[in-house]
């Protein structure tokens, strides 16, 4: 015979079944055995659920919802909700005094057929009731098996020392963790970016290992933890999720200070410890995608890691580069990265672990780059094949840059390997096709006729010819000049006139700032021309008197009294002459 009895949307079929069977006034064990009922074995849940709700007046689909479903012993599941076998209140009676006194009274001559189970208190992990801030009672009393759980019944047995602790109760406060975890399987709306996404028992497991790691640090040994203290744990570590990104952003920056005061070298499990490990766990599964982006986020911003960490399984772009992670991607010594890294202050000088002491990975480039652009005595020989005295010639000629690197470093000289790149390139640019009719002699016998910088020079002003005997030249002994020309030129040597390169060694200028000079009638300038080729030469004469009034920024910077101060005290006197970049001239009697 039928008897309607709605079932309510918190109660989960076990308290439905136990409180109907007491509507019917009968005890749950003779009831299940009077109706042949088995919840238990799934060849005869549904049958059971079927004459359940023909019984009861709910739909069948309702009913099933409410079902406690146990998946290979590891989950239970209720209303959609997992928890994990240890989450969940299987053997006791676990409820809040004052929800059961309120449905107590609700009939007075039904007063247990209206006393329904909450599915929050089946959650072993939540101690209040939100609705009445106060604590869950458990009663002593065990069930002797999952066919026994019958929960009103144990209401009515021990119905005296219930009412008894309802008026003994004092208020407690409901944490976070308590009020949302309860309003989520009550299928209530709940609103937290991050736990709204993952599964319950995950949510539930992510609150727990923040709130031990909050407490005990990152090295916190999970499975030394009681019982009781879990509890408190996740409480702790909900609160840190309350806020949204705020509170969860200062708890992993709290772990980064502890990481960087720490000596230990790890970067993933050691740098977060057991959270590293339950995302790095879970880091496919879609649930936790947005969990792990923020985090993984956070570690490439706060550490030096690149994608060949592949940080929880991922692999982005670094951002931030330590001493030996710098060292180790762009191959260089980590002991002289370290000096370099000091010199240019991207790391204080008190910074002695290289894993910890970072720097942006474009400030680590644009340093390594700098370093790079360098090369050695012997390595600017070999790349344009000359000897180390023309090598040194060239630089005081201003053909190719010295580098001051790491000057506080005591490091040997080197020279800026672009500066050279651009000098054989402008050469190269400058060199015509082999002319096997004309006299040509390699570049580097020209030494015999006019030096080294002299050709160069004129090749780079357009005054000399030069040729190429490869399509792909690789030193300057691949190029050649007219002999006709170089002995034109050298006249110019002895006489009573300089070459422009001549004039540009005395007075450290560039040829653009003499021939701007010359149109300016400071120098007494005369012009040859021989063939195509108009050549420019100046008096001796003038360039002596002219050098002897005026002084370049150049010639100053050479002097060995000149110190870095007169570079202020110069800004503050006029030039005579100021052109482009280095190229000024200062009156002597005013320097």
């Amino acid at each position: 015979m039928s008897r309607p009895l709605p079932i309510r949307p918190y109660e989960p079929l076990r308290g439905f079944l136990s409180r109907y069977a007491r509507f019917r006034g009968v005890r749950q064990h003779d009831f299940i055995r009077h109706q042949g009922f088995n919840f238990w074995h799934a060849a005869e849940l549904s049958r059971s659920i079927e004459k359940l709700a023909n019984m009861s007046g709910n739909a069948a689909s309702v009913l099933n919802e409410h079902h406690i479903a146990r998946d290979e012993s590891k989950f239970v599941r209720v209303f959609g909700q997992s928890l994990l076998s240890e989450q969940f209140l299987f053997a006791a009676t676990r409820f809040c005094p004052q929800c059961i006194a309120a449905d107590h009274a609700l009939r007075p001559d039904a007063p247990f057929a209206q006393v329904a189970l909450r599915a929050s208190w089946l959650n072993c992990f939540i101690s209040t009731c939100p609705a009445h801030a106060v604590s869950l009672v458990e009663l002593d009393e065990r069930y002797p098996n999952p066919a026994r759980t019958d929960f009103v019944g144990a209401i009515m047995r021990n119905w005296k020392a219930i009412e008894g602790k309802r008026l003994t109760r004092e208020a407690v406060s409901v944490s976070y963790f308590d009020r949302y975890f309860s309003d989520r399987l009550h299928r209530v709306d709940v609103h937290n970016d991050f736990l709204d996404p993952l599964p319950y028992h995950g949510a539930m497991r992510l609150c727990e290992i923040v709130g031990a790691m909050a407490e005990h640090g990152p090295k916190v040994q999970m499975n030394r933890l009681g019982f009781d203290s879990r509890i408190r744990l996740s409480q702790k570590g909900a609160d840190i999720f309350a806020e949204g990104d705020n509170l969860f952003e200062a708890f992993l920056k709290e772990i980064d200070h502890h990481h960087a005061i720490n000596t230990a070298k790890g970067i993933r499990r050691g740098l977060y410890g057991p959270l590293y490990t339950f995302l790095h766990e879970r880091r496919d599964d879609p649930q936790y995608e947005p969990l792990v982006l923020f985090v993984l986020n956070h570690a490439y911003d706060a550490h030096a890691l690149g994608p060949e960490d592949r940080f929880l399984g991922r692999s982005l772009p670094r951002r931030y580069h330590s001493v030996r992670s710098a060292a180790v991607e762009h191959g260089v010594n980590q002991q002289t990265l370290r000096k370099l890294a000091r010199s240019h202050g991207l790391v204080g000088p008190g910074d002695k672990m290289d894993m910890k002491s970072l720097a942006t990975s474009a400030a680590m480039m644009e340093m390594v780059d700098r370093y790079r652009d360098n090369m050695t005595t012997s390595d600017v020989s070999r790349r344009l094949g000359v000897s180390y005295a023309v090598v040194d010639q060239f630089r005081r000629a201003n053909l190719i840059a010295a580098s001051d690197r790491d000057r506080d470093n005591h490091l040997k000289r080197f020279y800026s390997s672009s500066s050279i790149d651009k000098m054989f390139e402008a050469v190269s640019n400058k060199a015509r096709p082999w002319d096997s009719s004309l006299t040509l002699t390699p570049l580097t016998e020209s030494r015999h006729v006019v030096g080294y910088c002299e050709t160069i020079r004129r090749i780079l002003l357009g005054e000399l010819d030069c040729f190429v005997s490869t399509t792909a030249p690789r030193t300057l002994r691949d190029f050649y000049v007219d002999v006709r020309h170089l002995r034109h030129m050298r006249p110019l040597r002895q006489g009573d006139y300089l070459s422009r390169s001549q004039v540009a060694d005395k007075v450290r200028l560039s040829a653009k700032a003499i021939q701007r000079l010359s149109d300016l009638n400071m120098l007494e300038t005369m012009y040859s021309e021989e063939g195509s080729l108009r050549t420019a030469s100046y008096s001796t004469a003038s360039v002596l008197r002219f050098a002897k009034e005026f002084i370049s920024l150049r010639s100053l910077r050479k002097l060995s009294r000149y110190r870095q101060d007169d570079e202020e005290k110069l800004a503050t006197i006029a030039p005579a002459f100021d052109f482009d970049g280095d190229d000024r001239l200062y009156r002597r009697k005013d320097v």
